[in-house]
């Protein structure tokens, strides 16, 4: 028979390592929340690090990240970050910059509050309209960044159709 000291002192320790996991998610989320997107460089989208926690259509010899771009027609050139600023506002992300060739998005996570940067690019010459979607902190997003990518495309694809009748 267990005594009531070895629960009560097992009790404890299962308290304490549960408020020390959500104590590190609590740190974790402010800052992911004190992070920037990472911007453009030479004109391109950033690199992806080595974690799994983000995905960019830029660069297809990095398997592990790559999603494929958006093929974007001529006439659909002019609308086209107001449609991606009006499917990414649908999606419940905050555009946070946005001009003519470049926009960045934050998506905040409702429990701890983490941020990922959604990034976008046009590249008119070729025609697509390249992605980027990167957690700011951790290792794994257990898919979340590529969902959320295939999610803007249909998004955005929706937006397109209509607007374009």
């Amino acid at each position: 028979m267990v005594s009531e000291k070895v629960l009560i002192t097992a009790a404890l320790l299962v308290g304490f390592l549960l408020l020390s996991i959500v104590m590190g998610l609590l740190i974790l989320g402010v800052k992911s929340r004190q992070g920037a997107p990472q911007g453009l460089l030479d004109s391109q989208l950033s690199v992806c690090s080595p974690a799994p926690n983000c995905v960019c259509s830029e660069f297809y010899r990095d398997a592990s990240h790559f999603v494929a771009p958006l093929s974007i027609t001529p006439l659909q050139t002019e609308n086209v970050m107001s449609w991606s600023v009006q499917a990414l506002v649908q999606m419940g992300a905050e555009v946070t910059l946005h001009d003519q060739h470049y926009l960045s998005a934050e998506f905040k996570s409702r429990l701890f509050g983490f941020v990922d940067d959604f990034e976008l690019r046009l590249d008119s010459e070729s025609g697509v309209l390249h992605f980027r979607s990167s957690s700011r902190v951790g290792y794994s997003d257990f898919g979340a960044n590529s969902s959320r990518v295939r999610r803007f495309i249909q998004a955005w694809q929706q937006l397109a159709a209509i607007q374009s009748d």
